[in-house]
């Protein structure tokens, strides 16, 4: 779940399967207003698009590319040619034109393949994002090659309280202290913590709770770090066996019912915690709901 910060705005990006043409556009829409930013108001394509100065073989964990001038760590790029299937990488480090992979190359590339980025952006701004409100969509439509292609939705909400992710790879450690030993060498914890961190905020509001009304990023801190660790057993941990995956589901949510049951929420969106917001009182009602 993406929360966007009221009267502060942010980023809003998509992924598009394909390097869209220089003339992406967006439309923005809430479910009360309606039309917040008007179709075809353009939107950033990223400006990345080079090609590789070597080949690379399947498994290879760097790609050497013409130029790195544009790219970014810890975003994805487009790797493709003609002779090969594509796929998307993700930097992990750069060092002049020689880029670090986050996981080993699923396919081999020849020299001179294309490394592109085809990630869009727009910039959503204060006021715009000026009232706390669920289900606003970013439209992105894009072209490739002047055919129009299927748009991107990005979904989101405005909160008065913003959100951010407490979880870091310490507090796996702190929990599984063999993490590094339990999991695949080329996994990518960052990845799975941004994950856990979304499927955690996803679970809250499948249960009702609203992510505008949300105070306190480290209150869901436990909650986040045992989906981390269910991810990482559901996905990268198979010698785990079922017993694990039981465990932190268990655990999370059991974290999930406390937080419902303390946490305190700005229901109204004065700024303020009352009294009938605490959720002392309420907590045995809303885990009966």
């Amino acid at each position: 779940m993406l929360l966007i910060p009221r009267d502060v705005g942010g980023t809003l990006e998509w992924y598009a399967p394909l390097r869209p043409d220089a003339s992406p556009t967006i439309e923005v829409l809430n479910q009360n207003s309606g039309v917040e930013v008007a179709a075809g108001t353009a939107a950033t394509r990223d400006g990345v698009d080079t090609t590789l100065s070597a080949g690379a073989a399947e498994g290879a964990e760097t790609l050497s590319v013409t130029s790195a001038t544009s790219v970014v760590v810890g975003r994805y790029y487009l790797v493709s040619g003609q002779s090969v299937p594509a796929e998307f990488v993700r930097v992990r480090a750069i060092s002049g034109t020689l880029l670090t992979l986050a996981n080993p190359l699923a396919y081999a590339h020849p020299n001179a393949s294309d490394f592109e980025g085809t990630r869009l952006t727009y910039v959503l701004t204060a006021a715009v994002a000026d009232a706390e409100e669920e289900n606003w969509r970013a439209i992105f439509s894009w072209l490739n090659a002047t055919v129009t292609q299927g748009a991107g939705v990005v979904e989101f909400t405005i909160t008065r309280h913003p959100l951010y992710n407490p979880l870091t790879v310490p507090h796996l450690h702190d929990v599984l202290r063999q993490l590094r030993l339990t999991v695949a060498w080329d996994t990518d914890l960052g990845q799975v913590i941004s994950d856990a961190w979304d499927e955690t905020l996803e679970e809250l509001y499948a249960q009702s709770v609203r992510g505008w009304t949300m105070v306190g990023s480290a209150k869901l801190l436990r909650p986040a770090r045992y989906k981390a660790l269910l991810l990482l057993a559901e996905q990268y941990g198979p010698e785990w066996g079922e017993e694990y995956r039981k465990l932190w589901q268990e655990r999370f949510q059991k974290s999930i019912d406390v937080y419902r049951a303390n946490a305190a929420l700005d229901d109204n969106q004065d700024n303020a915690i009352d009294a009938s917001e605490r959720r002392t009182a309420r907590g045995g009602e809303l885990l009966r709901g």
